[in-house]
């Protein structure tokens, strides 16, 4: 995961910029917003993630797979 010139920060990396930077403004949402942001996310993130695998897979990395 550490192995960034091996290509190892291609998902998590990113994910943990987005944790770090989301969680301020999450904290101060309500419970129902919350949950209703998170669903739609989770949407996002399936789309992204699968989109990301392709994409990697067609260029030859295989770090990510």
């Amino acid at each position: 995961m550490i192995a960034v010139w091996q290509g190892g920060l291609q998902f998590s990396g990113g994910f943990l910029l987005a944790v770090i930077v989301g969680y301020p403004v999450y904290r101060h949402w309500n419970r129902l917003t919350r949950w209703h942001s998170l669903d739609g996310y989770a949407y996002g993130l399936t789309i992204g993630l699968g989109i990301g695998r392709v994409a990697c897979t067609s260029v030859g990395s295989t770090s990510g797979v």
